[in-house]
Order: structure tokens, then C-alpha cells, then sequence
């Protein structure tokens, strides 16, 4: 899988704190939601991230949507919400 840093570089993440994180459509997404949808790959330490293809990869039909879930800056596992 690609590492955290060359995902950074194509397309832009946001930490998922506690409050959860609102989506490309607006909807608010609880981080206890996203954090029960990896199921007990998620370690105390670890960190989700919500990831979203900037506007002109969306146009091109390249988009996608998702969380990641980082450990010690590698992704152990991604959930995309939505592709075009």
C-alpha cells in the first residue's frame, strides 16, 4: 500500500478529531462512526484521516472520497466512500 506521506501528496487528508469531520455532500460524520467502521483494526495510537480529491479530479472523473487509517505514519487500511 502507498505510504501516508506520497497519499498526502496527491491528494489533501484532514485529521479526524473528535468532533468527527462534515463530508463533501455536508454531512457531519461522527469520528465514533468512522472509528466502528474499521472495527478492531484500530489501535489506541492510531489516527483516521478523511480524504477528498480536489474539485478538478472530480471534473476528470478521477475523484474519490474515504478515510484512511494511519499508524506510525503508514496506512494500515482505507474505507472510500465514493469514486468517480
Amino acid at each position: 500500500m502507498m505510504s501516508f506521506a506520497d497519499f498526502c501528496a496527491m491528494i489533501p487528508v484532514q485529521l479526524v478529531g473528535a468532533d468527527g469531520i462534515v463530508d463533501m455532500i455536508g454531512e457531519m460524520v461522527s469520528y465514533e462512526r468512522i472509528r466502528q467502521r474499521f472495527g478492531q483494526l484500530v489501535q489506541p495510537a492510531d489516527e483516521i484521516y478523511y480524504y477528498c480529491s480536489e474539485p478538478a479530479a472530480w471534473d476528470k472523473m478521477m475523484g474519490s472520497e474515504g478515510y484512511l487509517l494511519v499508524r506510525d505514519g503508514e496506512i494500515i487500511h482505507d474505507i472510500t466512500r465514493r469514486m468517480n
